[in-house]
C-alpha cells in the first residue's frame, strides 16, 4: 500500500528534462510492424535484417520498444532481429480475460510467430518475465533454443522483488493496475515504475509515453495476471530449476549490478549452477539498473555479437 500512495503522489511532480534517449518515435516504431494471428488475437513484431536470427522477448510491462535501440544496433551487425509484442503487450491484441495471458500460452504464442517465419532454430534474448515464458518455451522444445542471453531476468525466487505483490485478485489489485491505464494518474505512475530500474531520473513526456499508451490500451490486464500470480510464479520457479539443468546449450548473463528488482548476486548463482554458464560469460553492467537496453545498448549488443561469434 506504502508503495502504490507513493506512485500516486508521484503524478504532481512531472516535471524535469533528460537526454532523448529515442531515435524513432512510437507511431514510427509501431509502423514497422507486422502482425501474425495467434490464439487470442493479433500478435504484432519487428521483423528485421538478414543472417542468424535472435528472438528479443520482452518482459512486464514493456514490450518490443524497449528493444529499439538493441534492433538497429544487432541488424547493423548483422543478425535477423525478431522482437514480438507479446499478446497483451504493445501494439498487440488486449483481449479481456487474464488465464489467455497464462505464461505457457505466451510460451506457445511464441513458437507459432517463429513457424510462421519458417525460422527453425534461433538465439534468444530475454528479459524481466520473458525468462518466465521462455522457460516454458523450453519445457515444450529446447532444441529449437540455440543459445540463450540472458539479461536481468526472473530465474528464481531468490533475489526476486517485485514492486508489487497482491496475494490474490481483488479490488486492490484491480484498481492498482486500472490505475496504470488512466489519463490521470497513468503517466505519473509509469513514470515512477520506469525510475525504479533507470539511473536516469529525469523522465520527459516523450520517454514516458511509449510505455504508458499500450496500458492505457488494456495491457493492464496482463500485468494484472503477472502480479496476481507471482505466488504460484515463484512455487513453479523450483520446478523449472530441475529442467534447466537437463539444458545443454551456450549461455551468456548481462546483468544491471544496480538492480533492486532482480538482484544478480541473488539470481546469478543459480543461473550458473542450473545452466553451467562459465565466469567469462558472466557480465555485470556496473551503472545498470532494472532497464538496461534503455541505457547500456550498446555495451548489451557488443557483448551479445562476441558471444554469438565464438563458436
Amino acid at each position: 500500500m506504502k508503495f502504490i500512495l507513493t506512485i500516486l503522489l508521484s503524478v504532481i511532480a512531472l516535471k524535469g528534462s533528460c537526454q532523448d534517449y529515442t531515435h524513432i518515435t512510437l507511431a514510427e516504431h509501431r509502423a514497422a510492424q507486422q502482425f501474425i494471428t495467434v490464439e487470442g488475437g493479433r500478435m504484432a513484431y519487428i521483423d528485421e535484417g538478414e543472417g542468424n536470427p535472435i528472438l528479443l522477448v520482452h518482459g512486464v510491462p514493456t514490450s518490443s520498444w524497449l528493444y529499439r535501440h538493441m534492433i538497429d544496433s544487432l541488424v547493423m551487425k548483422g543478425y535477423r532481429v525478431v522482437a514480438p509484442d507479446l499478446l497483451g503487450f504493445g501494439n498487440s491484441d488486449k483481449p479481456k480475460g487474464y488465464e489467455v495471458y497464462a505464461h505457457k500460452k505466451q510460451a506457445e504464442r511464441l513458437f507459432t510467430l517463429m513457424d510462421s517465419l519458417k525460422i527453425e532454430q534461433w538465439d534468444q534474448v530475454i528479459h524481466d518475465a520473458g525468462g518466465l515464458w521462455t522457460w516454458e518455451m523450453m519445457m515444450i522444445d529446447r532444441v529449437r533454443i540455440k543459445r540463450l542471453i540472458i539479461l536481468n531476468t526472473i530465474t528464481h525466487r531468490d533475489g526476486f522483488n517485485p514492486p508489487f505483490r497482491f496475494g490474490k485478485r481483488n479490488f486492490l489489485a484491480k484498481f492498482t493496475m486500472k490505475m496504470y491505464g488512466s489519463r490521470l494518474f497513468g503517466k505519473g505512475m509509469m513514470k515512477k515504475t520506469l525510475k525504479l530500474g533507470l539511473t536516469n531520473d529525469q523522465l520527459t513526456k516523450d520517454d514516458i509515453n511509449p510505455y504508458w499508451i499500450p496500458m492505457h490500451e488494456g495491457a493492464y490486464r496482463p500485468v494484472f495476471h503477472f502480479f496476481t500470480t507471482i505466488k504460484e510464479t515463484c512455487s513453479k520457479l523450483d520446478l523449472i530449476t530441475v529442467e534447466l539443468q537437463k539444458s545443454n546449450f551456450p549461455c551468456v548473463v548481462i546483468w544491471g549490478k544496480r538492480d533492486d528488482i532482480l538482484i544478480g548476486e541473488k539470481q546469478i548463482p543459480h543461473l550458473k549452477k542450473n545452466l553451467s554458464i562459465p565466469d567469462n560469460n558472466v557480465m555485470y553492467l556496473n551503472r545498470g539498473t532494472h532497464f538496461i537496453q534503455e541505457e547500456q545498448y550498446g555495451a548489451i549488443c557488443d557483448k551479445i555479437d562476441a558471444f554469438l561469434k565464438e563458436d
